[in-house]
């Protein structure tokens, strides 16, 4: 696991805006040249006891003790460990860190991924313009239309579109100067069966970014539009940035909201995710249709002390639900099973 020096853990304090940072999830008003009052994050309060002073990087409630750092203050409210903290605050202020490599293949590994998640942001960023403004993708935005979800949320979980065309993706990132085997290693293009050459994975499909926890697309998952296009749902190949048994679907939105409240919503796909968090329901993460894994079941421990169930009605919902009591047994999270939100063909899109 990579560790940060003292040095780079002091360039992250040093650049951080406590009150900017602070007003995430609070407004503050001034109360002297170094210092800031507002109401406590951590706990529910009618008049403002939380005192924050920028200089120091330092906050402190007078109501319920709460007392910490910008990297405290990360950890508690978005359920992030401490090097998470680092990573989030560093991308936060724009602070270049260097984490200090285990072995020495690490670096070279590390660059690697860096590269892959560049080029899985920059397809994203691609993909979503063409659902907002191609042609092509009408039908998506009306089918997605037809689910109730509207643009705020679609921008928010960073939906997209991936065109019909063979090679839009390929073209584009080879220009960006992406090679062939970082397309096939990042899952955005793969091998013609007996022949030279590659072509895009997704093709003519609804595309839902796979995001780690800080929000970076580690892959894809992709609803077909038609019934001869294959399977319904295609996810990424498994490789060097993104493994299917770790995801959860929109959990980088729903760490705060999680923290916050101590309990987790786990649902079966996106739309149930996309659905609830547009209706207020932040702290929602979606399963995507696969049982529980020790690593997934990892995650959400670390995000709350409680995880809520609200899988669909099926066979399958069913035993998703036995297989979750079985993985969080032994943990230090409570578990609880919700109404749950009827068939399948109902919930998922």
């Amino acid at each position: 696991m990579s560790r940060y020096t003292d040095e780079d853990r002091e360039k992250v304090r040093d650049a951080v805006d406590m009150v900017a940072l602070v007003q995430t999830r609070t407004e503050l008003k001034r109360a002297g040249s170094n210092s800031y009052f507002g109401r406590c994050p951590f706990h529910d309060e009618r008049s403002g006891s939380f005192h924050v002073r920028p200089l120091e990087k330092h906050y402190h409630c007078f109501g319920c003790q709460a007392s910490g750092d910008p990297f405290k203050f990360v950890m508690e409210t978005e359920g992030l460990d401490f090097r998470e903290a680092i990573e989030n605050l560093a991308d936060r202020f724009g602070v270049r860190v260097e984490p200090i490599e285990e072995d020495s293949g690490a670096a070279e590994k590390r660059q690697q991924k860096e590269r892959l998640m560049a080029l899985l942001d920059r397809t994203a960023g691609f993909y979503e313009r063409v659902l907002i403004d191609s042609a092509e993708a009408s039908d998506a935005r009306e089918l997605l239309a037809a689910r109730g979800l509207n643009e705020e949320t679609l921008r928010a979980f960073r939906v997209g579109y991936a065109p019909s065309a063979w090679d839009r993706v390929l073209m584009a990132s080879r220009e960006a100067g992406f090679s062939e085997d970082e397309l096939v290693a990042a899952g955005l293009a793969q091998k013609a069966r007996g022949k030279d050459g590659i072509f895009d994975r997704f093709r003519g499909r609804i595309m839902f970014p796979l995001s780690d926890q800080r929000g970076r697309v580690l892959g894809f998952g992709a609803r077909a539009m038609r019934d001869e296009q294959g399977p319904k749902y295609l996810n990424s190949a498994e490789g060097l940035v993104y493994h299917k048994g770790s995801q959860l679907f929109g959990l980088h939105l729903a760490r705060p909201a999680a923290a916050k409240s101590g309990t987790i919503v786990l649902v079966e796909g996106y739309v149930d995710a996309l659905a609830l968090h547009q209706a207020g329901v932040e702290n929602v993460v979606a399963l995507m249709g696969t049982a529980l894994t020790d690593e997934q079941a990892s995650q959400l421990d670390r995000a709350a002390g409680t995880l809520l169930l609200a899988l669909d009605a099926d066979k399958a919902g069913q035993k998703a639900m036995l297989r979750a009591g079985e993985i969080a047994a032994g943990r230090n999270i409570e578990l609880r099973g919700a109404c749950v939100l009827g068939s399948r063909s109902q919930s998922r899109l």
